[in-house]
């Protein structure tokens, strides 16, 4: 009886394998068959390295998105907030705020992040998991988009101390469009103050009005100055608000044995923020002045 394997004999089977490829017994014909094999596993993996490039870029783009919908929330600040509230913040937040991104800025973000990650199925294809806000309370609040009502007296002037929310607004000020009393997404008005509580420096049980406000130095720079009304002895002069509310801060902490790290940000404790006091302030004279500062139409 002939050896079906022998490389003479040419029986062929009409049964398929899965690929539906046909195949005989011979040794040509089974190189044959094993070249077929090898190719169309190395057509599946390569579908399976786009197919995988392509959730790696749909997290990115998912991940980029929901990072410009927590920006655009943050922005919209709502003027009753809480009295603790710790914002996460950059390095760059110092000067002002996380500028805003638009939608060609996604598309930037998305080419700058280049995938260099390996593509094995079982680390890439893990279920995506939804990002979550920072379990604080400010990412329980809801900002508001919309102004409140500040009634204004015969002359077209806020009548002042205005309440809003947690912060009393108690003088807008005098703007001056010179560099450093603005940047693109605030403006410092000379004279420009306000009151809120947080916690107190010298008594760790207790919570103390805050007052904030805008001077200048003898550089003719601004001036940011907090005095706690249960501590007057301490005074707080710098030249930025985050760094005026991070020294609130590090003392607090100091207070309280905790541990103090730069997560707050100051022009959002100094109101400025506020959807109503950015409202206010872009309604003082010389404000279309401030060239750069990025104008909001409210």
């Amino acid at each position: 009886m002939a050896n079906p394997l022998s490389s003479h004999s040419l029986v062929r089977d009409t049964k398929t394998v899965d690929t539906g490829i046909f195949y005989d017994f011979s040794e040509e014909s089974i190189e044959t068959f094993v070249e077929e094999l090898l190719k169309k596993n190395d057509e599946l993996h390569n579908e399976l390295e786009k197919a995988l490039l392509k959730i790696t870029r749909l997290r990115k783009q998912r991940s980029a998105l929901l990072d410009i919908i927590v920006k655009s929330s943050k922005n919209n600040e709502e003027d009753d907030d809480d009295d603790d509230i710790h914002s996460e913040l950059s390095a760059g937040d110092i000067d002002s705020d996380v500028e805003s991104t638009t939608s060609e800025d996604l598309d930037t973000i998305i080419k700058k992040e280049d995938i260099k990650q390996d593509y094995n199925t079982e680390s890439s294809l893990q279920p995506l998991k939804r990002k979550r806000a920072t379990p604080n309370k400010a990412s329980k609040r809801q900002r508001g988009s919309k102004p409140v009502f500040v009634p204004k007296d015969d002359k077209g002037n806020y009548i002042l101390p205005a309440v809003l929310g947690k912060t009393k607004v108690l003088s807008l000020g005098e703007i001056i469009p010179k560099e450093g009393f603005f940047n693109q997404n605030y403006i410092f008005p000379v004279g420009y103050a306000i009151e809120r509580p947080y916690k107190s420096m010298v008594n760790k049980e207790q919570f103390t009005t805050y007052k904030c406000s805008i001077s200048k130095d003898e550089y003719d720079k601004p001036l940011f100055c907090i005095e706690a009304e249960d501590a007057p002895e301490i005074e707080i002069k710098k030249n930025t608000p985050t760094a005026a509310w991070s020294e609130v801060l590090r003392k607090s902490n100091l207070l309280r044995q905790k541990e103090f790290k730069n997560t707050v940000s100051g022009p959002e404790y100094y109101g400025l923020s506020s959807i109503t006091i950015k409202k206010m302030i872009q309604e003082l004279p010389g404000a279309r002045d401030c060239i750069g500062y990025q104008w909001m139409d409210i």
